[in-house]
């Protein structure tokens, strides 16, 4: 069975990679924002791109950093993007992928019990103003 999880996984990933192909090519300029683990930020690594990694979280640098070891053109910024600079609270779930801002957020996924959102982490907020000054325009970006 885990064979067969495997193989569809790997089938899914050459679709996305098919998919970005056709729009991203090496030399490109991607932001991924909200970046986690750097799944989407490796896509465009592998097609050659210079991706901008944009991810708050603590608990997913290292997986970043570990990214970056492999790919040289990959940059990392420790932050959240929003509507203005600032420090907010980011509440973080035991999914990394479902940490967020907003308390209603958790209410609307509350049914989810394996869903807990038990920690705190204060995080740097910038504008997608202030990325595009530091790196430029990109080709793409992702949110």
């Amino acid at each position: 069975m885990k064979i067969l999880s495997l193989f569809r996984q790997y089938r899914k990933n050459k679709k996305i990679l098919k998919f970005h192909k056709s729009f991203i090519k090496p030399g490109d300029l991607v932001f991924d924002i909200g970046a986690n683990i750097g799944k989407r930020s490796e896509i465009y690594l592998k097609l050659g791109a210079k991706a901008i990694a944009v991810e708050p979280q603590s608990f997913c640098m290292p997986f970043l950093h570990r990214l970056q070891k492999k790919y040289k053109n990959l940059i990392i910024v420790q932050k959240a993007v929003g509507n203005e600079n600032a420090e907010k609270e980011l509440i973080i779930s035991n999914e990394s992928e479902v940490s967020t801002f907003l308390e209603e957020f958790i209410q609307q996924y509350s049914y989810h019990k394996f869903l807990k959102w038990d920690e705190k982490e204060i995080v740097e907020v910038i504008t997608l103003n202030d990325l595009i000054a530091e790196f430029g325009i990109p080709k793409y970006c992702k949110i």
